[in-house]
């Protein structure tokens, strides 16, 4: 088929099955236009979770990173509790206030997409999912954790993230995960927290998931834990944080960078801030990608060719690159 045109998911299915995928933000919006938003930070900002004195913290650090920000707070708060300096404790309120901000600005963005009113697209999810070996899920919120648990109801293990159920990390079972397709999240996710003296591990809740949320904000709640999600910035400060997390760290510099020869994109536009992204799984020179496209989108024709033009410059002329239809029979929840 000449690369020119844009298929049918069914059409180019069978050459890709095995292969990875790369979920973006589209993919989220197509679930609930609920997350169509240009940046958390903002949406925390039109909600006035974000004081004037907060406000100025993030600005001058020129980072719109909760996490980021979080974790300066914190090396501060140490400092001064060393020193015996701040008795009005006043960077332990700043450090409770962004937390705070953060934690009901996720709750907002996660107030109309509840489990129950999202579970039946999901279920045309996990079907589309199950057909990869490796999946990257570039968002941060509960849909792909919640599509995860619905594959395994219908067939135990069928999708594992390599976290076992004390919370931690695995590495053979990310490395191997047998018959199963194994989910990473290379930009972090609700469902990952850190000690911030050291250890990401994942927050489980084994029944009642649509009370995952209040459970996730509960941990994050305490002292020292923090959400181990990249929620924004530039490319270069991504890649700072990336570098804090030891989870982010193996899942970018080693599992991405392996994510093998025959690649599919759904809902990411490959923006220049999410080049750190693009770098990795070009590494080992996979051999075919798929590429979504909105055509109802009158941009769409140059969305295609700024995505052919960037892989092409990294990969060569003679890569192999398919568009299809983001909205068409079989494809994600449709």
């Amino acid at each position: 088929m000449p690369n020119s045109e844009i298929c049918n998911w069914n059409d180019i299915a069978s050459d890709f099955r095995g292969g990875g995928l790369i979920l973006g933000n589209g993919a989220s919006i197509a679930v609930d236009d609920n997350f169509d938003y240009p940046s958390l930070f903002e949406k925390a900002r039109e909600r006035e979770y974000i004081t004037d004195p907060i406000n100025r913290i993030f600005e001058d650090l020129q980072t719109t990173d909760f996490e980021f920000v979080l974790r300066e707070l914190w090396h501060s708060k140490r400092i001064n509790s060393a020193l015996n300096l701040d008795p009005e404790d006043k960077i332990t309120d700043a450090y409770n206030s962004v937390k705070e901000a953060l934690i009901s600005t996720v709750h907002t963005v996660h107030e109309n997409a509840v489990y129950e009113s999202v579970k039946e697209k999901l279920k045309k999810a996990s079907n589309f999912l199950s057909q990869f070996q490796k999946i990257f899920s570039l968002n941060y919120d509960l849909l792909v954790y919640w599509t995860m648990m619905i594959g395994n109801d219908d067939s135990s293990n069928k999708f594992k993230d390599g976290f076992t159920f004390g919370g931690g990390f695995n590495w053979e079972t990310a490395l191997d995960p047998g018959e199963s397709t194994i989910v990473f999240y290379p930009h972090g996710n609700l469902i990952i927290g850190r000690h911030l003296e050291g250890g990401d591990f994942k927050i489980c809740r084994r029944q009642q998931r649509r009370d995952l949320l209040s459970t996730i904000t509960g941990i994050w709640r305490e002292e020292n834990i923090v959400p181990v999600f990249v929620s924004e910035g530039s490319k270069e400060q991504k890649k700072k944080t990336i570098l804090h997390s030891p989870y982010l760290d193996i899942i970018n510099n080693y599992f991405l960078r392996n994510i093998g020869e025959k690649v599919v994109i759904y809902g990411w536009s490959m923006t220049e801030r999410d080049d750190h992204i693009v770098e990795a799984i070009c590494k080992k020179n996979p051999e075919k990608f798929a590429v979504s496209l909105h055509t109802d989108n009158p941009e769409h024709t140059v969305t295609r060719e700024k995505i052919k033009n960037k892989l092409r410059r990294k990969l060569g002329h003679q890569l192999q690159i398919s568009f299809f239809d983001a909205q068409c029979e079989d494809c994600w929840i449709f």
